[in-house]
């Protein structure tokens, strides 16, 4: 499989988009039963895919029932800095392949297309949050760590 089946996502894919993040907080061991993130998931997939802020990668099924694999590549403008004058960077979240799909390179070739995307927008630089499945992938694409600082978080 190659990343000649991946293609742009599009407001039509959001139901599918929305199961295929399930699968992933699955795979997190995350419980999705709150059914309050998909309001919100909903409502910015609808706007922000029509206007390129969300980039969304998918694959078929072959026989054309859905979506097996998903991600998405966040474009965010932010105030520019010595190392990235232009201040353009991105985040790669929603990384899910379906369990009889998996192992077959379409994560990786879904990461492929987003990163393209990534450079044909101009980003300076792309973060994603690893799990450990995807970790070795992440690193053969050229993610490392940060070179400098801590990264922190506070959940309010």
């Amino acid at each position: 499989m190659g990343s000649s089946l991946v293609r742009r996502a599009n407001v039509a894919d959001i139901p599918e988009l929305l199961r295929l993040r399930v699968v992933m907080f699955d795979a997190m061991g995350i419980d999705a039963a709150n059914p309050e993130w998909t309001i919100t998931t909903i409502r910015i997939l609808e706007r922000d895919l029509e206007s390129s802020a969300i980039v969304g990668a998918v694959v078929d099924r072959d026989e054309g029932r859905g979506l097996c694999a998903t991600g998405l590549l966040h474009v965010q403008e932010t105030l520019g800095s010595p190392p990235f004058p232009k201040g353009l960077r991105g985040h790669i979240s929603s990384v899910a392949v379906d369990l009889e799909w998996r192992k077959r390179g379409l994560g990786e070739s879904i990461l492929q297309y987003l990163l393209g995307e990534a450079r044909h927008l101009g980003l300076e630089r792309v973060d994603l949050n690893a799990t450990p499945d995807g970790e070795r992938i992440y690193r053969r694409l050229g993610f490392h760590e940060p070179l400098s600082g801590v990264d922190l978080r506070l959940d309010l």
